[in-house]
């Protein structure tokens, strides 16, 4: 089973501003909240989605 999916990118701020909107909708919330890394999901034993 796939327990996350990480998607890279150059400006995280940017991302994270997008992806919190985007993931939002979905009810996704941030999960993990680091310098270089911030993972959104609904529940700790589900799949997330991350950047970095």
């Amino acid at each position: 089973m796939i327990a996350y999916t990480i998607v890279g990118t150059n400006n995280i701020e940017k991302a994270a501003a997008f992806y919190d909107e985007l993931l939002s909708l979905a009810g996704a919330q941030r999960a993990i909240d680091a310098p270089r890394m911030i993972a959104w999901g609904n529940n700790p034993a589900a799949p997330m989605f991350a950047i970095a």
